[in-house]
């Protein structure tokens, strides 16, 4: 049985694989529109999905990240905090400061 924590990976990227267009995280909302009638916790998600691939310049490695506990999250896995808009800002502020080289 997958994990939950699985589950939501799949989720997301079975919404990625369905958008057409390179996903950018500064993308305009003509381009949101392109994924249908999602939910806005599922584009905030897929947001947040984004911001790890460029930050970390590659699928497979964002994937990774989110999936592995983070010290800075106080042992937690990214994925776990994407269920609630909170956490969602919690994990793009730690992308935000790996980005600025606060974390490596």
């Amino acid at each position: 049985m997958a994990s939950r924590r699985d589950t939501k990976l799949e989720r997301l990227r079975g919404s990625v694989i369905r958008y057409e267009a390179p996903l950018e995280p500064a993308a305009d909302e003509e381009d949101w529109a392109r994924l249908g009638k999602e939910d806005s916790e599922v584009r905030d998600t897929l947001r947040v999905y984004c911001q790890a691939v460029k930050v970390f310049g590659d699928h497979t490695v964002a994937c990774e990240w989110l999936k592995t506990p983070i010290p800075a999250l106080s042992g937690k896995a990214p994925v776990v905090l994407l269920d609630t808009f909170e956490g969602r800002a919690i994990v793009r502020d730690t992308l935000a400061k790996i980005e600025q080289g606060e974390f490596t």
